[in-house]
């Protein structure tokens, strides 16, 4: 009956094994794309950061799925145990404790804190006012400094464990420990590696994760307000609430699965399998919606509104010192023909002569009537009459134009006004 269960969750095992490569394979052949349109089109904005960021996120996944116990029970299962090179029960090729190393220097230690830093810093990059001087350089300076010494204490701590100096530290020793299958007891001499699992962590390394996600949740929470406050647009904030929501639940999730890790025995493998699959769904997530949001996506958007602010460029030269919108009288008097132009004006100049040679009290008779009866017959009747808006026809005066336009009139029109 034992053999049977066993069977069955050697079975269970390596489909979820399966599983886990081919959601990595899928996930890291995204972030590969994505990383490669931005170097194709490296010549807009922030494309440094999206640069670094599309490595170090490739290489998080790539040393979560390196520290997993899925992707070596597949090699196991194909080329079997014992032509395994870096399998640690025959002692040949590369050991797995010194994988187990590596991966927490190099992943734990560099590649997630730097992820997550250069994230922040690209939302932190739309903040910034438009005179600072290569913000992406400078934010992305930062972001590696900060890893590299994150990563300097992640070796230290695990370098210790590994060369024997604190062996026998409760602290700097991976958890939980591995039980003999004879008599229950503790081995003598600690083991990083765990074949179901993968990799296990030690209340230290643990330590150096929680002292970098407690101050990034915050940072992360003071840069998505910020430049909420500057978004109008309501998809756009759609999209920066679930980026905001993404990369604050996956550190602290990360966080509390590696410490659940710590306490769980190690005998009872069915969970502590199932929270290491968690762990690197959590990882493949992060990796997904950075490609996506944050590294292919901006750019994309970028290239394809190029062609249409190129067809908005700068007006020609003659026009450079007209306002980008015009009134709509200048406008309009701008598409009119010379000719056409001294005769609307030469009509709106004379409406004060007009009015003030004709007689007010007898506006239906006599020599009053006929003249503003002329003066209707020039206003509206006259072919010309037609090309200037109805409100300027029965209102508009040389003196109530805008002041810019009596100063400074079109090019074809300047002699025209100086004519009338």
């Amino acid at each position: 009956m034992d053999a049977d269960d066993d069977n069955a969750h050697s079975s269970a095992f390596r489909i979820t094994s399966v599983i886990d490569v081919a959601l990595s394979g899928c996930s890291l052949l995204l972030l590969l794309c994505g990383w490669v349109y931005v170097v194709v089109h490296c010549h807009r904005p922030l494309c440094a950061l999206r640069i670094a960021l599309g490595l170090t996120a490739t290489l998080w996944v790539v040393g979560v799925v390196a520290s997993h116990g899925a992707i070596w029970s597949l090699v196991e299962l194909f080329v079997g145990s014992s032509q395994q090179p870096g399998s640690r029960r025959t002692g040949g090729g590369w050991d797995r404790e010194q994988l187990c190393g590596v991966h927490a220097a190099v992943t734990l230690g560099f590649s997630e804190p730097a992820s997550l830093l250069l994230i922040a810093s690209l939302i932190r990059a739309k903040t910034l006012p438009r005179r600072a001087a290569h913000p992406s350089w400078r934010l992305m300076r930062r972001s590696l400094g900060l890893a590299m010494l994150l990563a300097s204490l992640q070796a230290l701590v695990v370098g210790l464990s590994l060369s024997g100096a604190w062996r026998h530290s409760v602290v700097l020793e991976p958890l939980p420990p591995v039980l003999n299958a004879s008599d229950g007891a503790a081995l003598e001499h600690e083991v990083w590696w765990r074949d179901e699992t993968g990799c296990a962590n030690s209340i230290a390394s643990v330590g150096v994760c929680t002292l970098f996600v407690v101050p990034f949740e915050l940072y992360w929470a003071l840069t998505c307000y910020r430049l909420l406050g500057l978004i109008i647009n309501l998809r756009l904030k759609a999209r920066l609430y679930c980026v905001q929501l993404t990369y604050t639940l996956v550190p602290v999730l990360l966080l509390l699965l590696r410490i659940a890790l710590l306490v769980y025995a190690a005998n009872w493998t069915n969970g502590r399998r199932l929270m290491r699959d968690a762990e690197l769904l959590l990882v493949l997530l992060a990796g997904v919606i950075a490609a996506r949001s944050l590294i292919w996506r901006p750019v994309h958007e970028n290239v394809l509104a190029a062609p249409l602010a190129s067809t908005d460029a700068a007006a020609p030269e003659e026009d450079a010192e007209r306002p980008l919108h015009p009134p709509p009288l200048e406008a309009f008097l701008a598409r009119l023909s010379a000719a056409e132009a001294r005769h609307a004006l030469g009509q709106q100049l004379a409406q004060p002569l007009e009015q003030s040679t004709g007689t007010a009290s007898s506006s239906g008779s006599g020599t009053g009537g006929q003249r503003q009866a002329a003066r209707h017959h020039t206003r509206h009747d006259t072919a010309y009459a037609m090309y200037l808006p109805r409100a300027y026809q029965s209102t508009a005066r040389w003196q109530f134009l805008p002041p810019w336009i009596q100063q400074h009139p079109p090019t074809h029109l300047a002699s025209t006004a100086t004519a009338v």
